[in-house]
């Protein structure tokens, strides 16, 4: 009976032993394989995912300049390119609803942003240095989930679409501009001084307030006003 338990323990410990060392060496994968390396960083790009599930011409160009790319600059070389697809969609492809859930998703992201006093990084995509994964550090998991659930429903459908001209600026944002004014004096121009403003700080809070009073307009206003500012001031960065 005692060499029976012996046996048992035995072959208990060499499953035991087997079974985690598969388990590291499929830990290792991503750092062996550039494939699954790769594979890996795309499926973090959280803005990434609602392309692959529906606009599948901008994901195979990620796909190629990922294949181009080198195995440690994958995400970044990807974002680039992306951050040119998602203008397109957003500034462009979306409808007023889908502009609308956007702005919201915006407005949370700078929130996130300006909580860690890295807000320029938001509000000024265009200068930023930042990689995905470090914008994904400070923007909550439920800033990031609403930012692609707004991305999906632009993708997914086609509503009203206002028109607007872009070097005429709507009426009802004239009242914005008045209450900018009225809240920040001449600060208010931070919003047209992306990297030369002295106070990012303060300049995000403009931005922030831009784009809540343009929210908080009547719907038939709303519109107009949010498809003039999304084409005027750059509200994307890829995370």
């Amino acid at each position: 009976m005692r060499n029976l338990f012996l046996i048992v323990g035995v072959i208990f410990a060499i499953f035991y032993g087997l079974n985690r060392f598969s388990q590291s060496k499929s830990d290792q994968i991503p750092q062996n394989n550039p494939i699954a390396q790769r594979e890996q960083k795309l499926g973090q790009l959280v803005l990434l995912q609602p392309l692959k599930q529906h606009d599948a011409k901008s994901y195979e160009e990620a796909l190629q300049i990922a294949n181009s790319a080198q195995p440690n600059e994958v995400d970044t070389a990807v974002a680039s390119s992306l951050w040119w697809s998602l203008r397109r969609v957003i500034e462009q492809q979306a409808d007023d609803q889908g502009q609308y859930l956007w702005a919201q998703a915006y407005v949370q992201q700078l929130y996130d942003a300006r909580q860690a006093d890295r807000c320029f990084a938001i509000s000024f995509p265009l200068y930023s240095k930042n990689t995905p994964q470090q914008l994904r550090e400070f923007l909550a998991q439920s800033t990031q989930k609403q930012s692609a659930d707004a991305l999906t429903y632009i993708l997914t459908h086609s509503g009203s679409r206002s028109v607007v001209e872009r070097m005429q600026v709507p009426a009802a944002w004239m009242g914005i501009a008045q209450h900018l004014r009225q809240e920040y004096g001449a600060d208010a121009d931070m919003i047209n001084q992306g990297e030369v403003a002295t106070d990012k700080r303060k300049q995000c809070d403009v931005v922030i307030r831009a784009f809540e009073y343009s929210l908080s307009l009547p719907e038939q206003d709303r519109g107009k006003v949010l498809r003039w500012l999304l084409g005027g001031h750059i509200s994307v960065a890829v995370f």
